[in-house]
C-alpha cells in the first residue's frame, strides 16, 4: 500500500508539470529526462581546483576556477557529499569520492567541520519514497526550529519543492534520501524555468543558515587551540586517530551552543598555562578539558557522562592504557560539579572549569 500511495503521488505530481505528464504518455519505458554533469574537482595542498561545474549562477560555474584554502569558510556537512562553503555564502560541491580528501584538507589548514544537518534533506523528506509518519515529521519540525526554521516557514518552502520533488522521485526512484545538491540538481533538469538566480541563492541561505551561527573567529581560533590538542597527545606518548582534531573542534561549534564553545576553551586553556605545574598528569588534564564539553544536548542531564564515554573509547582506540583511559573518564565526570573533587589534578580541573565561568568549586566558603 505504501508503495502504491507512493507512485500515485508521484504521478499526480508529474502530471502537474505538463512538461513531464508530456513525456511520461509518450513512452512505455521510464522517460529519458536531461542529464546533468557532475562537478568535476581536484583537492590540492593549498587550494582546491574546480574544473567544470554544473550549476548555473554559481559564482564558479562553469568551472576553470581555483580557490584558495583562505575563501573555504567551514566544511559543510553534507549527508553523502563532498562540500565546502565559500567565502560564507555558497555550499561548492565536488565528486563524493572527494570526501576523505576534503575532511584531511580540513584538517591540515584547521578549517571548521561544525556538525550540523543538512536542512534542505529534511525538508525534502516526505518527497521520497518512504512512508512520513507524524512521528518523523514532529521530529524534523524539531530540529529544523534548532536550526532557525519555524513551523510556517518550513510549510511554505516545502510547498514550494513539492511538485519538483515527487516528480524527481518518480523519473530516479530515489528511495533513501536527498541532499541539497539532490534538491539543486532537481530543479535545474525538472522545473529549469524555476531554477533562476534568485532560487539559487535562495537556496544557498537556507542551507547556510545555521552556519551564520557558528563562531565567525573559529578559524583562527583552531589554529590556536591545535598547539593545545598536540601537546595533550604528546603528553600521553599517544597519536591521536586522523581527522579526530576536526571532529572534536567542530562540536564546540554547534550552532545551539552559546556557552560550550570554542571561546570557552580558548579561556580553559589560558587557565591551564597557570595552573599546569600543580597537575601530577598533565596530559591527561588537557586531554580531558578537551573532551569535558564535547557532548553539549540542552536540557540533557548526561552531557558528562556521554562526553567521558566518548573520550575513553578514543583513547581505548589510540592504545592508551586502561589506566590512563579510567583517570581521564573520572576527570570529565568531575565537571559535572556535584561532589568535592576526588584528586589534585580533578581539583585542577574543576578550579579551571568555574574559574571561566566565575562559579565557586564545591565545598568552598
Amino acid at each position: 500500500m505504501n508503495w502504491f500511495l507512493a507512485c500515485l503521488r508521484r504521478s499526480v505530481a508529474a502530471m502537474a508539470n505538463p512538461r513531464l505528464f508530456k513525456a511520461v504518455v509518450s513512452s512505455t519505458n521510464r522517460p529519458h529526462v536531461p542529464r546533468l554533469s557532475w562537478p568535476q574537482c581536484e583537492v590540492r595542498d593549498e587550494e582546491i581546483v574546480i574544473s567544470s561545474y554544473p550549476f548555473a549562477y554559481s559564482s564558479v560555474f562553469p568551472g576553470n576556477v581555483r580557490i584558495p584554502v583562505t575563501r573555504l569558510t567551514a566544511i559543510f556537512h553534507s549527508i553523502s557529499d563532498a562540500a565546502f562553503v565559500l567565502d560564507g555564502k555558497e555550499i561548492i560541491f565536488l565528486q563524493k569520492e572527494l570526501k576523505p580528501a576534503l575532511e584531511a584538507f580540513a584538517e591540515r589548514h584547521h578549517i571548521p567541520s561544525p556538525p550540523i544537518q543538512e536542512v534542505w534533506s529534511d525538508l525534502a523528506e516526505p518527497y521520497i519514497d518512504q512512508p512520513y509518519t507524524s512521528e518523523q515529521e514532529a521530529k524534523d519540525f524539531q530540529s529544523l526550529a534548532e536550526r532557525g526554521f519555524e513551523a510556517k516557514e518550513v510549510r511554505t518552502l516545502r510547498r514550494r519543492i513539492a511538485n519538483t520533488m515527487v516528480a524527481a522521485t518518480f523519473f530516479t526512484f530515489e528511495w533513501v534520501l536527498y541532499t541539497t545538491q539532490d534538491v539543486l540538481r532537481a530543479f535545474a533538469l525538472m522545473s529549469p524555468k524555476e531554477f533562476t538566480d534568485e532560487l539559487y541563492w535562495e537556496m544557498m541561505e537556507v542551507a547556510l543558515r545555521p552556519y551564520r551561527k557558528v563562531d565567525p573567529e573559529a578559524a583562527p581560533r583552531m589554529r590556536r587551540l591545535k598547539g593545545f590538542w598536540d601537546t595533550a597527545w604528546s603528553e600521553l606518548h599517544l597519536v591521536p586517530p586522523p581527522g579526530l582534531y576536526a571532529r572534536v573542534a567542530g562540536r564546540y561549534l554547534e550552532p545551539h551552543r552559546s556557552y560550550h564553545t570554542l571561546r570557552h576553551l580558548e579561556e580553559c586553556f589560558a587557565s591551564y598555562e597557570a595552573a599546569k605545574a600543580l597537575c601530577a598528569n598533565p596530559g591527561e588534564v588537557l586531554l580531558a578539558l578537551w573532551f569535558h564539553d564535547v557532548v553539549y544536548r540542552p536540557k540533557a542531564h548526561d552531557n558528562e557522562q556521554a562526553s567521558a564515554r566518548w573520550a575513553r573509547k578514543i583513547l581505548s582506540d589510540a592504545g592508551a592504557s586502561s589506566e590512563v583511559s579510567a583517570r581521564v573518564h573520572e576527570l570529565i565526570l568531575a565537571t559535572k560539579h556535584d561532589a568535592t573533587p576526588a584528586s589534585a589534578d580533578a581539583r585542577v580541573l574543576v578550579d579551571i572549569d568555574l574559574s571561566v565561568a566565575n562559579v565557586p568549586p564545591p565545598g568552598s566558603s
